[in-house]
Parts: C-alpha cells; structure tokens; sequence
C-alpha cells in the first residue's frame, strides 16, 4: 500500500474531503534551495602544482606548507620580537563608574568605556621585554586600580602598583622584594644585585578590607628557584603581604614557605 493510499484513508476517517485530504500531501521530495555562498567560497582558487610549489605568502596549502617541509611563513606581523606570555590567561576584569579595567598579558592595564567598548586609555604597567606578564584581574579600591605582574620565573622584581581610574596615571609602585637597606632586605645575601630579580610576583587579585584601609595580596616564588643560590629567608616571596591602599606602604606580611625552593607560591590571598 502507498503512502499516498494511508493518508486518504486517514484523512476520510476524520471526515477530511478529498481535495483537502490532497492539500495535506507532502511531496515525495523537496529540491533543496541553495543559499548564498560564502564569500570565501566565491573567492576560492584551484590549487594548481605551480602554486604548491610556490604558494603564496598569505597561504598555507599543505602541512608544512612548502615541500622542503620547513615549515615557515614570509608574514612579518607576527615575528620574534611578539610577547610570547607563559601563562596566556585572563582571570576577569575590574569595574568602576562607567568602564572597565583589563591588565593585558604584555603588561598593560586597559580602560574600556562600558558602554560602546571603546579604549579610553592604556598605562604601561612595566617592560614586557624584561619578563613582566599579567593574567590577573584588577582590584579598584576608591578610584585606584591595583594590579601586580607575573613573572617570577623569568628573573623579575615582584610589585604591587595602583593607578587613577579616571587617568591612568601611576600612584605607586611598592616592590615585594626589597632593595639595600628597606626593610625585609637583610633577608637576602648581603652583596649582589638579588633584589633586582628576585621574583614574589603577583598571580591572582587581592582583598581589601575598608574599615583598615589594608589590602592583601599574596606573592609567588623567590628568583632564582633554587633557594642555595640566595640564602635567607627572601622577604616578600612566597608570603601573604598587607598594602596600605593609599599610600603602598606595606604594613604587615606572612612568609610561609621562607627560601622557598619548590615553587610552592602563595599567590593565593586570604579572606577576610
């Protein structure tokens, strides 16, 4: 029995005429309309072996692109000297009045207006070049943006720094390693330059607490990894450390693992 026989006696079951009956009919099957080709489609050129042998500068047209297999593109945009981040993370970003606040991975914190998305000012937070990198989110405590940089394995200078939310200008810059004679530097050997590269960078955003006007921010390892290489305990590694908010002053720390040599961190900060 056809399909076409099923559906009239189905349909003169429910007391359908026969010409309705016909109308509900699909048809055995349907041409397809095609839709509009993408332009990429359109635009598309055979590949012929002469353009194998020598594609074009903006084509990769087989694996390793030419035949010899070396694997190269002629394209500059992208060269050697583009920040290659460690860790290419974002964990959010910071609000306050009508933008937002991103601390790029090359050390550059970015102020967005809400509203359309466009860039309303860019601060140099450090030198991505001397090893500095950011994957955290920033913390705006009363018009400041606090932020730190990442780092610690690439032989930097740990810091906390805060910057106007309105301008981008930088209000302070406390490091989490002291320099000759601040305090916590009788930690570190006594000659040299450790202080320079001794890491205690900034991973993950910190907590404030307004009523003391404290901030907590936890630091990472000490620079260079192995603690024989820097004896002491190696003040602000690997630590939990208070932070006026104001002023950038440090007024309190925690060291929990002294002369860390396992990359334990601390980066994580505590809540209140």
């Amino acid at each position: 029995m056809t399909n076409t026989k099923v559906l009239m006696r189905s349909a003169a079951a429910t007391g359908i005429s026969g010409a309705s009956a016909q109308q509900t009919i699909a048809p055995a099957s349907a041409t397809p309309v095609p839709g509009p080709m993408p332009e990429i489609l359109r635009a598309y050129a055979p590949v012929t072996a002469e353009r194998l042998k020598k594609p074009e500068d903006g084509n990769w047209l087989m694996f390793r692109r030419t035949f010899d297999g070396w694997g190269y593109s002629p394209l500059d945009e992208i060269n050697r000297e583009d920040m290659t981040p460690l860790h290419p993370t974002n964990r959010g970003v910071g609000l306050y009045g009508d933008k937002v606040y991103f601390a790029a991975a090359e050390a550059i914190l970015v102020a967005l207006d809400a509203k359309t998305g466009k860039e309303v000012w860019t601060a140099k937070v450090d030198d991505y070049k001397k090893g500095y990198y950011m994957s955290l989110a920033p913390l705006v405590v009363d018009g400041k943006v606090l932020l730190g940089a990442s780092g610690g394995e690439l032989g930097v200078r740990g810091f906390l720094a805060a910057f106007d939310a309105e301008t981008g200008k930088e209000l302070w810059k406390t490091y989490t390693v002291p320099a000759p004679g601040e305090p916590g530097s009788e930690t570190w050997p006594a000659c040299g330059d450790h202080y320079k590269r001794g890491g205690a960078s900034i991973w993950i955003t910190g907590t404030y607490d307004p009523e003391t006007n404290l901030t907590f921010w936890g630091t990472g390892n000490g620079g260079p990894w192995f603690g024989d290489q820097r004896p002491g305990d190696n003040l602000y590694t690997s630590s939990v450390v208070a932070f006026d908010a104001t002023s950038g002053a440090i007024k309190g720390h925690f060291q929990y693992h002294p002369n860390d040599s396992w990359d334990w961190d601390e980066v994580s900060p505590p809540r209140l």
